[in-house]
């Protein structure tokens, strides 16, 4: 049983979000896994990106910069009549 601290981070976007982006890169190699390994994946992504101080401002400026330049590159490529 999660306690209301845990049930309320379990529902936050943010662990629907890291939930999502595991799926999303394991679908992209080709894998697939079920809704406690998705989960168990994005607690262990989080729990790292918290150890590495993922939650400074500086950090987050920075790891939000990446996400952007990746996610552009990204759309480029995909783009119509784009070469890749």
């Amino acid at each position: 049983m999660n306690t209301k601290a845990e049930q309320t981070f379990l529902d936050s976007p943010q662990f629907e979000g890291a939930k999502d982006g595991a799926r999303e890169g394991l679908a992209l190699k080709g894998f697939t896994a079920d809704d406690d390994t998705i989960g168990t994946i994005a607690m262990s992504v989080l729990i790292r990106f918290i150890e590495a101080g993922g939650y400074e401002i500086q950090a987050v400026e920075e790891t939000m910069a990446m996400v952007l330049s990746v996610t552009a590159r990204l759309q480029t490529q995909s783009a119509p009549g784009s070469q890749h």
